[in-house]
Order: C-alpha cells, then sequence, then structure tokens
C-alpha cells in the first residue's frame, strides 16, 4: 500500500469510528432478548452446532456493544470480543458485568490487524464489519490467520442486491447532505420517513442509532454471495452453510424451521418488514404441502450452484433492505499427516 491508500484508508477508519464512537452500535435495548430471537436460527442455517463453539475460544472480530459476544459467552464459550469504538466496547464490558458474565474480555483492535498469533481461535465470527474498512479481504485474512484448523469462520457483508433499493435512497441523501453524518441523518428522516420507522420498529427502538447505520454511515463496501464463497475457497475453507440460505431447498428448509417453537422467535427479525414478514408467514403454510418435517438435527447444507444463487439474490432484490445482509460459514481443515 502506498503513502496515498495508506492515507485514504486511515481517513475511513476514523471516520468510521469517530461515527460508531458517537454512536455506538447496535445499542438493542433489549440485548439478550434479541440475541436470543436471532442466533440459534442464524447458527443452524450456517450449520453450525454448539460444539463448535461451548467450552472453545471464540473470537467476536468487531464486537460493538457486545449483545451477540456474550450471547456466546452465557454458552460457555471464552469469548474475546475486539472493536475500535472505545464507547462501543464500554457498553458492552458494562453489559456483561451487569449480567454476571466473567468468560469474556474486549479489547480495542482492528479486524484488520489482529494483535493474535497465528490460530489463537476455534471459531471466530463477524457480523457485519469488514464492509466498513478499507480492506474487507485483508480482514478477512487475518480472521483466516487467527483461525485453528477444524475451526468455523462465519462472515457477514452487505449483500450487493438487497441493498440496491437502499442505495438510491442513500445517493440522494449523501448527494444532498455532502459528508456531514449528522445531515446525512436529518435529511433522511425527512425524505424517507417510512424507511427509518421500519428501521426503528425492527429495532423496537426510537433511537436514531440504526438511522445513523443506515444513512450517516461514512463508508462502506457491498458484495456478492459468490465473491465470499470465493473468499473461502481461495484460504482453503469449507463450505458449511448460509443465511440467508443460497437454495431454494435451504430456503424452504429455514421457513419451516420457523414454524418449530425453539425457532419460532425469529419472526421479530421481520418487524417493520410487511413484505418480508408477510413471506416467512404464509410460504409455510404452502411448501408445507410439498415437503416433510424439519429439525435442525437433520440439515444438511449443499454448496450453492451459480444459477441457485442467481435466484436467491433475485429474491432479495425484491424483498429489499431486510434482505441486505447475509453470512456465510466455512471449516478450516485440519491438515493431513504426510
Amino acid at each position: 500500500m502506498d503513502k496515498t491508500d495508506a492515507a485514504i484508508a486511515a481517513k475511513i477508519q476514523a471516520e468510521v469510528v469517530d461515527m460508531y464512537g458517537r454512536f455506538p452500535f447496535p445499542s438493542i435495548e433489549n440485548k439478550a432478548q434479541k440475541a436470543e430471537d436471532e442466533m440459534e436460527m442464524r447458527l443452524t442455517m450456517l450449520g453450525v452446532k454448539p460444539e463448535d463453539y461451548v467450552g472453545k475460544k471464540v473470537l467476536d472480530a468487531g464486537c460493538g456493544t457486545g449483545e451477540y459476544s456474550c450471547w456466546y459467552a452465557r454458552r460457555g464459550a471464552d469469548v474475546t470480543g475486539v472493536d475500535l469504538s472505545e464507547p462501543s466496547m464500554k457498553i458492552a464490558a458494562d453489559y456483561a458485568n451487569r449480567e454476571g458474565i466473567d468468560n469474556i474480555r474486549f479489547v480495542k483492535q482492528s479486524v484488520l490487524n489482529l494483535d493474535f498469533p497465528d490460530a489463537s481461535f476455534d471459531y471466530v465470527y463477524s457480523m457485519g464489519v469488514l464492509h466498513h474498512t478499507p480492506d474487507p479481504y485483508g480482514g478477512f485474512l487475518e480472521l483466516c490467520r487467527v483461525l485453528k484448523p477444524g475451526g468455523v469462520l462465519i462472515v457477514s457483508l452487505y449483500n450487493r442486491f438487497g441493498r440496491l433499493h437502499h442505495n438510491a435512497k442513500q445517493f440522494i441523501v449523501q448527494k444532498l447532505a455532502g459528508e456531514n453524518v449528522d445531515k446525512r441523518v436529518a435529511l433522511a428522516k425527512k425524505l424517507f420517513p417510512g424507511t427509518c420507522r421500519a428501521l426503528k420498529r425492527n429495532r423496537h427502538s426510537d433511537s436514531d442509532v440504526i438511522i445513523y447505520d443506515a444513512f450517516g454511515i461514512p463508508h462502506e463496501s457491498q458484495h456478492t454471495a459468490g465473491e465470499l464463497i470465493g473468499w473461502f475457497d481461495e484460504n482453503g475453507l469449507d463450505y458449511q452453510g448460509a443465511f440467508g440460505p443460497l437454495t431454494i431447498a435451504d430456503n424452504i428448509k429455514a421457513l419451516k424451521l420457523m414454524q418449530h417453537g425453539e425457532f419460532s422467535g425469529f419472526g421479530r427479525f421481520f418487524d417493520g418488514f410487511p413484505l418480508a414478514r408477510n413471506m416467512v408467514n404464509t410460504l409455510p403454510k404452502v411448501v408445507g404441502r410439498l415437503s416433510g418435517d424439519v429439525s435442525g438435527e437433520e440439515l444438511r447444507f449443499s454448496r450453492p450452484s451459480m444459477f441457485s444463487r442467481g435466484l436467491v439474490q433475485l429474491a432479495w432484490f425484491v424483498l429489499g433492505f431486510r434482505f441486505s445482509i447475509f453470512a456465510i460459514s466455512g471449516r478450516k481443515p485440519i491438515a493431513k499427516n504426510t
């Protein structure tokens, strides 16, 4: 990286850290409930089993205010959360202390330059972080580096297709309000009040934090499922699963799982987005007649074809912002003795 590129990267990082320092994210009010509603379903579709993280060394790379770090710690993981936003980590540490969670620590570090030896963690999780850095792939390489052989890596990125509608709104706000993130958010609330209300309803909060994340963010990149799968392939990690699911069959499995009691709370993931909510409430009644029941123990996920990825991402485009982020998991192979 030359001096010009380094200066640009430093500026991006400083601006992103400054915004999240003023508006720590995700700052969910009911932290435990939000994580309980979402995590079991997410991890099931990602092909993750409790034995992958329970009693294991877990890295939450870009932990923010600590909701998901604490979820893993409650289940017996030895968790390290890293972030560059000190206010966010203070909220995370205070929350862990209030909840009596002592198998967790929060450390100020960049996901682009982790201060851990190779193969330090059994399980690495990065939720919606790399796309706010100046070098998402470089960050991915760092996550791979600190993952032990046999361990699981989960990476979540903005989806290029699901954000297309939102991109148009962001473009208008940025052109009219310029680089000032406060002006962007104020203008977004005037121009797109329906979107802002939907985002707040989804978070069950009157806070503007989610609006800053959606409209004020100084930098983001957007990616396709095929691109992220390619990153896993290039680094020798074996595909395990995806959320949202990347095949029609896996989407049907997900819809049917939501009818099980232990996954029923996941429906709140779609609060504020009526089109997506209506879909997940209606489709299971249709597909239930076409396929048998499923359980988390029986699920197996095959690598999605390019055609399948295309169909699913087209659906994400139609359904819009609620499907603006996706995650893929992979397992680092254990080297065979020769």
